[in-house]
């Protein structure tokens, strides 16, 4: 009969991960936004004539100038908002963040946390790891016993 070994490891899998990039920095994106301005050169000539859109080239070099302007404008209001962010806002310096309400209120939170004996993410976190290892540890103890 034909079964998988039980006692056999199972194989480690490792996810292929990539960098995050920017969409305005994407090629994939840059190609897709290029097909969709040429689509619509196709479908409105008199307006992509007047905007100078009348090669492929043309298009794709347009296309990257305004989506690295759009990068640049995005990166502005991203900047903005989170300095206005009610959620995790940005402060230009240390001695502000520690004066900001939101981290008063983190401390205050955290501390009426401990009293209640509720751990911090921090602290379930390292809980987490010490349980995994312990776990670790048992299930070698028991293999080296097969």
């Amino acid at each position: 009969m034909n079964v998988p070994d039980p006692t056999a490891a199972a194989p480690v899998t490792t996810p292929v991960i990539a960098p995050a990039i920017p969409w305005w920095k994407s090629p994939q994106q840059l190609s897709q936004l290029s097909a969709e301005v040429g689509a619509a050169c196709v479908a409105f000539p008199h307006v992509a004539a007047q905007l100078g859109l009348i090669d492929a080239a043309t298009i794709n070099a347009k296309v990257t100038a305004v989506a690295a302007v759009w990068g640049l404008l995005s990166g502005a209001a991203a900047l903005v908002l989170r300095a206005i962010s009610k959620i995790q806002p940005l402060t230009w310096s240390a001695k502000s963040a520690a004066a900001h309400v939101n981290t008063l209120a983190t401390a205050v939170t955290q501390a009426k946390m401990a009293d209640a004996g509720i751990p911090t993410a921090a602290q379930a976190k390292v809980q987490i790891a010490a349980v995994q290892a312990a776990k670790a540890a048992n299930d070698a103890a028991i293999n080296s016993i097969k």
